[in-house]
């Protein structure tokens, strides 16, 4: 009898602690911005910031479209897709009419890589596209350490692509680790 009480005790204390501590306290939190990019891990120097700022400002005058950078810390145990999905929504990257703003989450510490779009612009950074922009111009940056160069290579290709125009919307996810494509987002490890 004394087992089934401890038992039932050691439940009801994890079940009130469920509750009382649910998952989405521990869950990432998307930061304010910083301008249009944001460096919550620390690894861009403030000349890196402020030239990455400039690209993404000049951009925007000439074009309206909302571009914005985020190297995070640490994803909180998330997803990529789910911290990208969350800082592009909570920040509203884009205009609202038109919903065509482009995030790229870095997250160096777990090594991955997301551009988030929005659907006004899904046709032009199509899911081939942004997989290959992570591949060929984002992560081989990163693989040196310059995590600054990577995300400008990034955002100087997603602009390219924005002008050129595309094609429809289907593809959205490569990991380089596995070399495998997949719908629901772009992503990439950056290996190693």
């Amino acid at each position: 009898m004394s087992k089934i009480l401890a038992a039932f005790a050691a439940f009801s204390l994890f079940f009130f602690l469920a509750l009382l501590f649910p998952r989405a306290a521990f869950a990432f939190t998307p930061p304010l911005p910083n301008g249009a990019v944001t460096d919550t891990a620390g690894r861009l120097s403030p000349s890196d910031d402020a030239r990455l700022e400039a690209n993404i400002a000049s951009y925007r005058a000439r074009t309206q479209h909302q571009l914005a950078v985020l190297v995070v810390a640490s994803l909180d145990g998330e997803s990529i897709e789910d911290v990208a999905y969350k800082t592009f929504n909570t920040w509203g990257i884009g205009r609202k009419e038109y919903d065509d703003g482009a995030l790229i989450v870095i997250a160096p510490n777990e090594r991955n890589v997301r551009i988030e779009t929005g659907k006004g612009i899904g046709d032009r950074i199509t899911d081939v596209a942004a997989s290959r922009i992570i591949a060929e111009k984002i992560v081989p940056e990163l693989k040196r350490e310059r995590i600054a160069d990577g995300a400008l290579a990034g955002l100087v290709a997603i602009e390219s692509e924005i002008d050129r125009g595309g094609t429809p919307n289907v593809l959205r996810h490569f990991d380089l680790r596995t070399g495998r494509a997949c719908c629901g987002g772009s992503r990439a490890s950056t290996g190693g």
